[in-house]
């Protein structure tokens, strides 16, 4: 059965969109979807309960603080923004074609798997300011003051002057603007974490893409798809595949059969679930589970440290106040909630 559209009740006072059970394609109308807590996190004045069906979004203004704990963030279609234990970042602007926000304190990461000509993301610190221009892995240590780019390109600029950082390349964004190399392979437990983070959303995009797949869907722009069986939203690919800096796969619904799936067959191949090792699927039998950081809390109870403990009810389609039903999204990149039970934002204990 093909997607269906929806009507959508928009409930001004708390700031949410209700979305049906049976709605199937919502398109995401601005930056800063809480998607998923860890630990102590606080938007505003108040510190994130994660509710079933909701993902408070942060309006512009807004701070969003760490304390003991760790956040990831939708921004743009196919970008994630995460930040470490005693990090803020406050949101100056959350339209899709200037996304802009500022880096209080602490260290956030984004990943980027898509930008799009009508894309605009650009953070500031203090008096820089960095524009990121390709899809790829940055990271600015505000405590340190600098920005690393891992893999892609960025523009950092500060008082009059300008320097553009491509891979493997950090600069201070105080003082001088001097890039320079840094190696990649020196790694802490923030970015083992962000890695663990988007292993889940890879996991997460396997079903999603062929759900869509299978549905008849049409799907040919990049953008977020909820996956009901875990209770998250993912990335999928307009079309192709784009493998993350910390390498894993995230498939369109025209190559998720290509990649993983023999044609025709509704499963696995030889009915086993896929454990990525650098990006390469590894076919590890029923059994096998794909390791998450911490427990999320959903309606379903802890979600353990497999797969296998992260399939429980089916979860209901969310809400909050950065996605609506409006078209005319110049990115247009989709937000896409499925049906059925019940599951709430994710949260670590």
């Amino acid at each position: 059965m093909r997607s269906v559209r929806f009507a959508f009740a928009l409930v001004l006072g708390a700031g949410l969109v209700s979305v049906p059970l049976a709605a199937q394609m919502v398109v995401s109308a601005k930056s800063g979807l809480v998607h998923y807590v860890e630990g102590d996190v606080v938007l505003g004045d108040e510190l994130i309960n994660p509710k079933i069906g909701h993902f408070p979004d942060m309006k512009e203004g807004q701070v969003l603080r760490t304390e003991a704990g760790r956040a990831e963030v939708l921004l743009n279609p196919g970008v994630f923004m995460r930040l470490a234990e005693n990090s803020s970042v406050k949101m100056l602007s959350n339209r899709l074609i200037d996304t802009r926000l500022d880096v209080l304190s602490g260290t956030v990461m984004i990943e980027v798997a898509e930008m799009t000509k009508e894309q605009g993301l650009t953070l500031a610190y203090k008096d820089a300011a960095v524009e990121i221009r390709k899809k790829g892995l940055y990271r600015i240590n505000g405590d340190a003051g600098t920005l690393q780019v891992y893999d892609g390109e960025a523009v950092a600029s500060l008082n009059g002057q300008s320097a553009t950082l491509k891979d493997s390349k950090e600069t201070a964004l105080t003082g001088v603007l001097a890039p320079e190399k840094f190696s990649k392979d020196e790694t802490d437990a923030f970015y083992r974490w962000a890695a663990r983070r988007s292993n889940s959303l890879a996991v997460a995009n396997l079903s999603a893409a062929k759900s869509l797949r299978d549905s008849g869907s049409s799907w040919t722009t990049g953008g977020w798809n909820y996956n009901p069986m875990f209770g998250l939203f993912t990335f999928i690919p307009g079309t192709g595949y784009y493998n993350s800096p910390f390498g894993y796969a995230f498939y369109s619904p025209f190559t998720v059969y290509n990649g993983l799936y023999y044609y025709g067959r509704g499963g696995y191949l030889g009915g086993s679930r896929p454990v990525y090792n650098g990006g390469n699927p590894v076919y590890a039998g029923n059994s096998g589970g794909i390791a998450n950081s911490g427990r999320a809390m959903t309606s379903a109870g802890p979600v353990g440290s497999s797969v296998s403990a992260m399939r429980g009810p089916v979860a209901s389609a969310p809400s909050s106040g950065a996605i609506s039903n409006g078209g005319g999204v110049a990115a247009g990149g989709g937000i896409s909630a499925g049906g059925g039970g019940r599951s709430g934002a994710g949260r670590g204990r």
